[in-house]
């Protein structure tokens, strides 16, 4: 197959070592990403269905969460923030088209920063759908700590039923447990205890909590900002049926509070972070550390949000996700904005070679060996370091910026050795001067 795409293979699930009856699954989440797909729901294409591999070869649709926001730091927080907010609306979506996804997490989302710059669900296996009833437990195991307890209960249910009426017995199901493949394929129940929860909007925003928990690991934030995620998280979590449409609402308006008022009004230092606090049957959220100034600027982008959320009318039920399609087009702009910035400081420095080579060609000034030598050897290492860059097509915004530096550092080294080993004018030096600072607004514009 093409790069475009990429297998996922059914050979292991979860907690089971085993994921037994393969080809259920397989022909399960094929109709279910089928389905999701032909509705508008941001989810990969299938394009091969292998019952005989167990594989489903699917789109490519970009990086997961996890790989670009937790695993790296090359990303930025509003970039992050507008895709947890793209996310929760696409979860939402799907959601109302009648599918309840259960393993919502950072390695399950992905961010197609090369292509349609939209986020994208992903895996299906462990998911509630009114129109594809489950006829075998869930390959999940209940987890008191971590899943909402509507889940644990319905979880221990199913798999006690299963082994009650396969094995005469039932194992610790807190622990991992075996599933004879045979047993368990030939085993159907139609009165699966899940299988009712499909329309529980309390686990959505149970599993969207524990989802920005998660995220609040990433290495880009700042401590303000992984605690503004966490205190969303937390009131997320165990809420009750009628807690919960309104929890989501609240995460999405707070989340769109932050970027008002880290996009508009302090574009160039992101540390003021609306938390609002909401009564939560886990935590409090503390706004003690705001000082009165943050306060005004968070109740002015707050007002806008909900002035915006008012205009809109839209239930948490009909939230549309026309803003996943255009997702980072922004941020898109910024980069393509900031190489631009470094371009052109790179060209700057570039023509000025020619002048720093007249004027040392004119006065006869002779550089000692030791300077030509270290000139020399940096020169060699950024062009061994831009062509790595280029050969694993990682030549991005970082790589110019610290080109730029390194060419800027040289010419300034060189100009201060001629300067202080001759005695003509400064006026000299007056065009280079120029240079010099423009180049370093320039590079300082294209790394803010």
């Amino acid at each position: 197959m093409t790069t475009n795409t990429f297998i996922k293979r059914y050979s292991s699930t979860g907690p089971f070592l085993n994921l037994p009856a393969n080809n259920y699954w397989i022909l399960r989440e094929e109709s279910i990403l089928s389905y999701l797909e032909q509705r508008g729901a941001k989810v990969p294409k299938v394009y091969i269905k292998n019952t005989q591999d167990q594989s489903l070869t699917l789109e490519f649709v970009g990086k997961s969460f996890h790989d670009i926001f937790i695993k790296t730091s090359d990303s930025n927080p509003i970039v992050l923030m507008e895709c947890i907010t793209a996310a929760t609306n696409e979860l939402l979506k799907i959601f109302e088209l009648g599918v309840l996804h259960l393993d919502i997490a950072a390695r399950n989302i992905t961010f197609d920063a090369d292509g349609s710059h939209s986020v994208y669900v992903l895996d299906f296996a462990q998911s509630l759908s009114s129109n594809y009833v489950l006829q075998k437990p869930i390959p999940l195991i209940p987890q008191p700590n971590y899943q909402h307890p509507e889940l644990v209960n319905a979880l221990k249910e199913d798999w006690s039923n299963f082994f009650r009426n396969t094995k005469k017995y039932i194992p610790d199901l807190n622990k991992k447990f075996e599933v004879d493949d045979r047993i368990f394929t030939d085993y159907w129940s139609e009165n699966l205890a899940i299988q009712k929860l499909h329309q529980s909007l309390a686990i959505l925003s149970h599993s969207l909590g524990q989802f920005y928990l998660e995220m609040s690991e990433s290495p880009i934030l700042t401590n303000n900002e992984k605690n503004f995620l966490i205190n969303l998280g937390r009131n997320l979590k165990y809420r009750e049926k009628n807690e919960s449409r309104s929890a989501i609402e609240n995460a999405l308006t707070d989340l769109q509070t932050y970027l008002i008022s880290n996009k508009s009004v302090h574009t160039e230092n992101i540390t003021q972070i609306p938390i609002v606090k909401r009564n939560s049957i886990v935590s409090e959220i503390d706004t003690s550390h705001i000082n009165a100034s943050e306060i005004n600027v968070v109740t002015l982008a707050k007002d806008e949000a909900h002035q915006n959320h008012a205009n809109k009318h839209t239930p948490v039920g009909n939230l549309d996700s026309k803003s996943n399609m255009n997702l980072s087009k922004s941020s898109f702009f910024e980069k393509k904005l900031s190489i631009y910035f470094i371009g052109i400081s790179l060209l700057l420095l570039a023509i000025h070679t020619f002048w720093l080579d007249l004027i040392i060609s004119t006065l006869n000034i002779i550089l000692p060996d030791l300077l030509i030598y270290s000139i020399l050897l940096i020169g060699f290492f950024t062009i061994f370091l831009i062509s790595v860059g280029i050969f694993k097509k990682k030549l991005n915004q970082t790589v110019l910026i610290n080109l730029s530096l390194l060419f800027l550092g040289i010419q300034i080294l060189i100009s201060a050795f001629v300067l202080l080993n001759t005695k003509n004018s400064l006026i000299i030096w007056a065009p280079s001067s120029v240079i010099y600072l423009v180049s370093a607004l320039l590079i300082y514009k294209g790394k803010s």
